[in-house]
């Protein structure tokens, strides 16, 4: 892989083709943009790169209960005005609204939720889409990760992920890569796990034997991953405010032989996102503290639909979500697996509404704000998950990714913050220009 490093920036494009975007950066992006992103795709990763052994973080991070909470200062530093991009369709400018659940349940840390299997409790009355459940919209753009950090491995890991666009799919970087795995990172030694499916929908049907053959596992089969941007902050261990900060990744499918090379062609849409915590706002609950409701989707390890399919199985979780300096926790019962899976703001299909009724001031749909990131133990050796509380990285502005927009060189912007920094770097003309080849938001 040839590479060309830049002080804020590096990037590799599909053919190999290196580029400087610094071209595009505008002064004040030029003196205030202070990490590096890398953008890897290819076909195929080339057989130069040296694959090594290097095991994600625990599949979830666990934090013993009781012990000094990751972020503890109640004002944010996630500044500038909340924005998003909508769902499935061209962007446009609005917010989402917030609702709160009855709580079903709750762990020791005593922070309510609901989580229950996406499953009915017998089978739908007519075997189409509109009447099942995970292989409908939106529930169908949440999936899950099969990770082999290197050819002779004997098992794949497993995480969850989301779409955010027509090939692309939003994760946790602890999935793909362990924080501070390489100190000295730049570019020339590869850091990549060695293959990663992503399997829309993933159901008891999918198991590491069925995942190459594309319509063997699960309703709509799997794709392979051939490109990736993240944050090399992360993998260099460098990270303002730690790991917790930024644990975030883009992933870029492999098209698929035939007429429906991607989820897309395939009716599979994808989730809006969000950034600098869109949605969240002050109420008496937390005093003068940010709060949002999210639902949350994964595939929890620790939790199945039988006994013989746990972490097969797709899992949602209700919750009032809180705002810390560098990260949002809520109630939860999911637990390691479910790493990467997302954290949605007004999940679901909208209703029509008449006018007895009212839509609310921030109505928009499936806002993605987050991605798993960490939950609590018990502080016992078997590290039981009994506190019933994760936590992820918020999507937005941060001490390394400080701009309210990050524009590609047309002046699209992309987003705010890390989010917005990963999605021009992977999609933006004159940097990743995945978007060009149909993987992001619209067909070219």
């Amino acid at each position: 892989m040839s590479k060309l490093s830049h002080k804020c920036f590096i990037a590799l494009s599909l053919s190999s083709f290196v580029f400087s975007p610094t071209a595009y950066l505008t002064a004040k992006e030029k003196s205030s943009e202070v990490t590096t992103i890398e953008v890897v795709s290819d076909e195929k990763i080339t057989e130069t790169s040296r694959f090594t052994n290097l095991t994600p973080t625990y599949p979830m991070p666990l934090i013993r209960e009781g012990s000094r909470q990751i972020e503890s200062a109640a004002r944010t530093t996630f500044l500038g005005r909340p924005g998003f991009f909508s769902e499935g369709g061209d962007p446009r400018t609005g917010f989402t609204s917030m609702d709160l659940p009855a709580p079903l349940r709750y762990g020791t840390s005593v922070v309510p939720h609901t989580t229950q299997l996406v499953r009915g409790y017998k089978p739908a009355k007519k075997n189409t889409s509109k009447d099942s459940i995970t292989s409908t919209s939106p529930y169908n753009r949440a999936g899950k990760l099969y990770i082999l950090q290197e050819a002779n491995a004997r098992y794949y890991g497993t995480c969850s992920a989301s779409l955010i666009g027509r090939g692309l799919v939003l994760t946790a970087s602890h999935c793909l890569f362990s924080y501070g795995e390489s100190p000295k990172y730049s570019g020339e030694s590869s850091v990549l796990p060695y293959k990663v499916y992503f399997v829309p929908s993933a159901s008891s049907k999918t198991s590491n034997v069925t995942l190459a053959g594309t319509g063997a596992t699960g309703p709509y089969g799997s794709w392979e991953v051939n490109g990736y941007s993240f944050p090399t902050c992360y993998v260099k261990g460098n990270c303002t405010g730690g790991w917790t900060s930024n644990d975030i990744a883009l992933i870029r499918l492999k098209k698929r032989r035939g007429a429906k090379p991607l989820p897309w062609q395939n009716g599979i849409s994808y989730f809006g996102y969000g950034w600098n915590n869109y949605g969240f706002v002050r109420n008496k609950l937390f005093s003068n503290i940010k709060s949002n409701q999210v639902t949350q989707l994964g595939y929890p390890g620790g939790i199945g639909d039988s006994s013989s399919n746990y972490g097969g199985a797709m899992v949602r979780t209700d919750a009032l979500a809180r705002e810390y300096t560098r990260t949002n926790e809520w109630g939860s019962m999911q637990s390691p697996g479910a790493s990467g899976g997302p954290a949605i703001v007004n999940f679901g299909k909208q209703p029509t509404v008449k006018s007895q009724a009212h839509v609310g001031s921030k109505s928009s749909a499936n806002i993605l704000v987050g991605t798993l990131s960490y939950g609590y133990h018990d502080g016992t050796a078997a590290k039981v998950f009994k506190p019933h509380k994760l936590g992820a990285s918020i999507f937005g502005k941060n001490a390394n990714f400080p701009l309210s927009k990050y524009k590609d060189n047309t002046g699209k912007n992309w987003g705010g913050g890390n989010i917005g920094a990963l999605m021009r770097a992977a999609c933006g003309k004159g940097y990743g220009n995945w978007k060009a080849s149909g993987y992001c938001r619209s067909a070219s």
